[in-house]
């Protein structure tokens, strides 16, 4: 499908991620801008040790809450701690990991943004095994939202994306592609930061 010049044949948009390719459009939730909003949150709410536990340092989405993070830390003028910043995939079993070794480590954290729900979830794992009073919690945050966070015992800041808008903007795309309209473009649609 790809051409010796590096560009594909076949009118591809990408939904949720974006790669250096010359004519391949994107459509992707705004993750600096949700990234930052939950971390500006979380240092209003006094926090200003916060790790992040990440995914796939390559992905797209990876980079920019990343940025998101660093930058709501940079207005705030808190100081940027790269030790505070566990990364590796977006899989089940790595929010438990990642949280283990920050929780295990000497760092002081008041705060903890995960990058997706899929590693909040090992988060709150790894929190409830150590059978902490709820007071020793460190604050929480996560990108992508589930109807559960509203049902934890401790309150949890989340990102929504718009999948709808994602999904709608993402087709007609495609539909402009299809009838020879189509031009590369990098499209954003905005988060709902959810304050519980």
């Amino acid at each position: 499908l790809r051409s010796s010049e590096g560009r594909y044949a076949v009118p591809t948009v990408l939904v949720d991620r974006e790669i250096a390719a010359r004519n391949v459009a994107s459509v992707a939730s705004d993750n600096e801008g949700g990234a930052r909003a939950a971390v500006a949150t979380l240092i209003r709410r006094g926090a200003r040790r916060i790790a992040l536990l990440g995914g796939t340092p390559g992905l797209s989405t990876s980079r920019y809450r990343l940025a998101g993070y660093r930058a709501a830390l940079r207005e705030a003028g808190v100081r940027y701690d790269r030790r505070l910043v566990l990364s590796a995939d977006y899989l089940p079993a790595t929010g438990r990991r990642l949280a283990h070794r920050l929780l295990s480590s000497n760092l002081a954290v008041d705060a903890v943004f995960t990058s997706a729900y899929i590693l909040f979830e090992g988060l709150l794992e790894e929190l409830r095994s150590r059978r902490l009073a709820r007071s020793r919690w460190p604050l929480l945050a996560t990108f992508d939202d589930h109807p559960l966070l509203a049902h934890l015992p401790v309150p949890v800041i989340s990102v929504r994306q718009d999948t709808d808008a994602l999904a709608a903007a993402a087709f007609g795309l495609i539909e402009d592609a299809l009838r020879g309209q189509g031009r590369v473009e990098h499209r954003r649609v905005a988060t709902e930061l959810l304050l519980r």
